[in-house]
Order: C-alpha cells, then structure tokens, then sequence
C-alpha cells in the first residue's frame, strides 16, 4: 500500500510541478526595467551653447506575465558623463523582494561611447533602486557591441570591482553584487562594496 502511495505521489509531483511553475524554472526573476539610450544631437542646439551630444535614456519595467502593459519609470539625460537631469513618471512599484531583470538597448544601431557610459549610469540607478526598494538583480543584459565599456564604466567611475572566484571557501563580502552578460555570451559579475 505504501509503494502505491508513493507511486501516486510521485506521478502528482512530476505532472502537476511543470503546471505550477508555468515555464518560470529558467527565468529567476519577476520584472523587467528596460533601459534604452537615445542620443539626440540638436537637444541644445543654440548660440554659445555648449551641451551638445546629449543623450536620453527611457526606463520602463513590467512583469514577467505581462510585459505588453510596461510602466514608464525614469527619463534621466545625460550629456558626457554628467548626469543633467531626471524626470520620475512613476514609483518604483515593483513588489519588494522579487528578483528583476535589467536589458540595456540603444535607440541607434551603432551607439557611441556617450551612449555607452549613459546606459552604465542608468544601470548604476536602478541598481540602486532595487537595492533599496530589497529587490535582488538577477541578471542584467546588455548589447555586445556596448559590453566591454559598460562593464569598464561600472568599475571606473561608479566603483564597481571584479574579483576571481575563490570558491565557496572565500565568499565576497559585498552589498550589491550584479551579473552582467551579453547577447554573444560575455559575462562577468561585478561587485559593489
């Protein structure tokens, strides 16, 4: 009686766990923020002015289950590397302690460095964000063609470090750790202390 009872068990658990995850093993996050740069040229482009080069990044996030319905979050625009201001749309209403992906897109098919150091400065603030708001970055993607700048941005300017793995006998004592990765495979984790 009790191998029937296994038996039923085990038949339960590996027709009905499929059902319940929903094909949601392989994605350990719950939202989504897209970070996309747009450089726009001619945002200031008068007498004696001298921002020129200006780039927009948009910021939006949506749930894994519903990501036709995406939440405008942040503009931020930025001309260099300085930040020249932001526009908040929206709170950042992502439930506390779920996991969130970041993508970084770019409006242009060849972006330039400024929109490069743009989207890591982006991806600094959200990464912030989610650290306060307790939500756990799970992976961020990022475009191959900006991969090596981006991740040389984070550890440059916004104090970002690489370590080697040591292995489980030496764990990294950090605050924020993130995972970047390109769409040609490239990776790297980086560590916020």
């Amino acid at each position: 009686m009790n191998k029937i009872i296994s038996l039923l068990v085990l038949c339960l658990l590996t027709t009905a766990l499929p059902a319940l995850c929903n094909g949601h093993i392989d994605r350990p996050h719950d939202w989504t923020v897209e970070i996309e740069t747009d450089k726009l040229p001619r945002q200031f482009d008068y007498h004696n002015s001298h921002l020129s080069d200006v780039v927009k990044t948009n910021i939006d996030y949506y749930h894994q289950t519903d990501d036709a319905h995406k939440t405008p979050y942040e503009y931020l625009w930025f001309h260099s590397s300085t930040t020249l201001g932001m526009e908040r749309l929206h709170k950042f209403q992502i439930d506390q302690g779920d996991g969130i992906a970041i993508n970084i897109k770019h409006k242009t098919a060849s972006p330039d460095l400024l929109e490069k150091y743009a989207a890591a400065t982006a991806l600094t603030h959200i990464v912030l964000d989610a650290y306060m708001n307790k939500n756990a970055v799970t992976i961020v993607n990022v475009p191959q063609e900006s991969y090596t700048e981006i991740v040389n941005q984070l550890q440059s300017t916004h104090h970002f470090i690489t370590q080697a793995d040591a292995g489980a006998d030496h764990p990294v004592d950090s605050g924020i750790n993130i995972f970047v990765q390109s769409d040609a495979g490239n990776s790297q984790t980086l560590y916020y202390f």
